[in-house]
């Protein structure tokens, strides 16, 4: 037997967890904040990255029971690989709001994953992917059930 790591099967990738509380005197679940930072390897060698990624949002959205959720990769750099799209898959069909910041490291792979090869469209253009942080907190803000 030998002891195992997951920063020894995905050693680029970073991550940090935030929440946005609700209004003082308001039940409400906590809004949560998956942010992710390093570099992606690139094609199917990515693929423990989004494995690691995907688990990381379950789990923090298991333990915090959130109402909404936003996955940041301002400081993400990704260049290819389909696997990531499993991490935040549509938002619109996750069961609570779902948002996703985009930063310039990884701003044209995934609009070339969201929109096609030869799109000349921006990820932003997803109603749900936000270049700032307060905007994508903004939209999942906007579409909490229990406001």
């Amino acid at each position: 037997m030998r002891d195992v790591s997951l920063e020894e099967v995905c050693p680029g990738i970073r991550h940090r967890f935030r929440l946005v509380e609700a209004v003082a005197g308001s039940y409400r679940p906590p809004m949560l904040v998956v942010s992710f930072s390093g570099e992606y390897r690139l094609g199917s060698s990515g693929n423990p990255d989004a494995a690691f990624m995907r688990g990381v949002v379950a789990l923090a959205c298991e333990v915090w029971d959130c109402r909404g959720l936003v996955i940041d990769l301002e400081c993400l750099a990704y260049e290819w690989g389909d696997e990531i799209d499993s991490v935040f898959g549509h938002p619109q069909d996750r069961s609570i709001p779902t948002a996703v910041v985009v930063g310039p490291r990884c701003r044209r792979a995934l609009a070339t994953l969201w929109f096609g090869e030869e799109t000349d469209r921006d990820a932003t253009e997803e109603e749900w992917a936000f270049d700032r942080l307060e905007d994508a907190v903004a939209y999942v803000e906007d579409r909490d059930p229990y406001a």
